[in-house]
């Protein structure tokens, strides 16, 4: 991750970000699982690193922006991670929970699928 700040390139943060992700798919296996909400958080940093580095390396480029348009970045990456990290956790909260007989799961798994397409919608957009 240093070395695509250093090189001001992104392509070498895909790389860290799959070894990163790789590594923590391999800790699965040898602990056996997850405990609690542990995914949704590794999902939410894995997106954290990668949005991070690109912020850093559009810094790094010579450009020289307002502060407000930092504080708008900033503020937009703090919403997505949050909106991230819940969205992850709905079926964990929800596969750990007693499953109640009538349509309240299925409401739930569309609100889930839902929310799940509207956030790639918009990463997509932007």
């Amino acid at each position: 991750m240093l070395g695509s700040v250093l090189a001001a390139r992104v392509g070498l943060a895909v790389w860290g970000q799959a070894l990163l992700g790789a590594e923590y798919l391999g800790a699965l296996f040898v602990r056996h699982g997850v405990a609690g909400l542990e995914p949704a958080a590794a999902g939410a940093l894995l997106l954290a690193v990668g949005e991070l580095v690109t912020w850093a390396v559009d810094a790094g480029a010579g450009r020289r922006d307002e502060p407000a348009v930092h504080v708008a970045r900033g503020t937009r990456l703090g919403l997505l991670l949050v909106g991230a990290a819940a969205l992850a956790a709905v079926p964990l909260v929800v596969a750990g929970a007693p499953v109640p007989a009538g349509p309240l799961p299925v409401v739930v798994g569309v609100a889930a699928v839902v929310g799940a397409v509207a956030l790639v919608t918009v990463l997509v957009r932007r």
